[in-house]
């Protein structure tokens, strides 16, 4: 499925930190969401808007051009394998609404 250019990707900053109990408390109490989680490590996200972002049209102000940060570029990237051999749905990975799925006979987005 190809990007649909929501621009939810742009609304949203991810990030990974221990799953302690501490840290998961320290996150929730300041409205994070917990995304994700795996082997003493979680994933949190921010509704964080990137400054790029042109809410008018959904899309990135950098989208056709060469100056677009590299993550931005490569997103959505493959999940770890190990990640998924541990049972983490890949699709989890994605943010909310997100038109890419994982397709597990390739190993990518699609």
């Amino acid at each position: 499925m190809p990007c649909k250019q929501c621009g939810e990707c742009c609304r949203h900053l991810d990030f990974v930190v221990d799953s302690s109990e501490n840290t998961k408390e320290f996150y929730a109490r300041r409205g994070l969401l917990h995304v994700a989680e795996h082997g003493g490590s979680m994933i949190v996200s921010v509704r964080q808007k990137c400054d790029y972002l042109d809410d008018q049209k959904n899309k990135c102000l950098l989208h056709d051009g060469n100056k677009k940060p590299l993550w931005c570029k490569v997103y959505p990237t493959a999940p770890d394998e190990e990640l998924i051999a541990a049972g983490m749905d890949p699709d989890k990975l994605l943010v909310k609404g997100c038109g890419f799925k994982y397709d597990p006979e390739t190993k990518k987005y699609v």
